[in-house]
């Protein structure tokens, strides 16, 4: 946290030049990773902004992001040919996007997922009272990011 915001009239002051009522504060859509809270990387968004990157707690936390294990249940009779699923959240609801027989598949579905559900939610944002020019070129990153990642056959490691 800032020095300046460690006194709470501080921040009080910079929350009330902001549309606030209603929204969340986040303090690493602008820039990836941060964990500094303060005025020049804050934002107060709505709550399918807030928790769009945020990625579920999994139990294997060797897959890539968006991969998941099948788990072969008990009445099953034959493995699975294609264990490895990849899906991404879009406005609360879960989007299947196929089985795959390798995480890295898996993986390079989710990226391709990601994007189209971040442009979707971009757009989406754009109409929103509370837009911020700073969230959205933080979006913006993002999209890079998980572009030059599929094109390239890297795995994505954080958004």
């Amino acid at each position: 946290m800032r020095e300046d915001w460690l006194l709470f009239s501080n921040f009080k002051a910079w929350m009330q030049q902001q549309k606030w009522e209603g929204l969340h504060l986040d303090k690493d859509i602008i820039i990836p990773g941060n964990k500094i809270y303060g005025p020049d990387t804050c934002a107060f968004v709505p709550i399918y902004i807030n928790s769009f990157f945020n990625t579920p707690k999994i139990k294997n936390k060797t897959m890539p992001l968006g991969v998941s294990l099948v788990t072969r249940s008990s009445d099953m009779i034959n493995e699975l040919n294609n264990p490895y699923t990849a899906r991404v959240r879009l406005y609360g609801k879960v989007i299947p996007l196929g089985c795959f027989n390798n995480t890295f598949d898996a993986h390079r579905a989710w990226q391709v997922g990601k994007l189209e559900a971040t442009k979707t939610v971009m757009k989406g944002y754009l109409q929103e009272e509370s837009f911020n020019r700073k969230v959205y070129e933080g979006f913006q990153l993002r999209v890079i990011k998980l572009e030059n990642n599929h094109k390239e056959g890297i795995i994505t490691e954080w958004l």
